[in-house]
């Protein structure tokens, strides 16, 4: 569903089970870049400005055109919503802790020395049932950080499969992690 759109950018809702574009991981997944072109044509060229993880859903930004990418790029601040495993200790806080690529993997991210540095800050909106409900804002745009940072600090995100517990996740039936690109800022 498209929630905003005038000249210079659309802001779509994504399901979890979509990715931003094709890849050659996934070559059978439907992807936010086919939806539009499908529903605006093949004219339309897809210039997302942030992407979300295949299990992720929320909130895509793009831009109308090459001119306005880098522009929304450099302004939005993303606000997510997350339920992580475990209760997080204190009201709020942030994770100060590099990311880089986990060795042996093509994907997955690990918190370590080597890594690039990157900043999350969440607060928590509430707890129950050994869950933490949190509205987390990452400060660094590095891949898969907010799902790398809370599970570096032992809670990561329920349903998460790479970063949490497949043994809970199973027996929840979580079919995607609960984390949900909630809403974006910009000029």
């Amino acid at each position: 569903p498209v929630i905003w759109e005038d000249g210079h950018l659309l802001v779509v809702d994504k399901p979890a089970g979509m990715t931003a574009h094709a890849s050659n991981f996934l070559p059978d997944t439907p992807t936010v870049a086919g939806a539009l072109a499908f529903s605006r044509g093949t004219d339309f060229i897809f210039h997302p400005v942030n992407r979300l993880d295949k299990g992720t859903s929320g909130l895509v930004l793009c831009a109308m055109n090459a001119y306005a990418a880098p522009l929304l790029a450099a302004a939005v601040q993303k606000v997510y919503y997350a339920v992580a495993e475990g209760l997080v200790d204190g009201e709020e806080g942030g994770i100060d802790a590099p990311i880089a690529l986990a060795h042996g993997s093509i994907i997955q991210r690990c918190v370590c020395g080597r890594g690039q540095p990157s900043r999350t800050e969440y607060r928590v909106l509430a707890r129950g049932g050994g869950h933490t409900l949190l509205r987390v804002v990452p400060v660094t745009g590095r891949t898969h950080q907010i799902r790398a940072h809370l599970a570096s600090i032992g809670c990561p995100i329920l349903g998460d499969g790479k970063y949490g517990n497949n043994a809970a996740n199973r027996e929840l039936k979580l079919k995607y992690q609960a984390l949900c690109a909630y809403s974006l800022h910009f000029p």
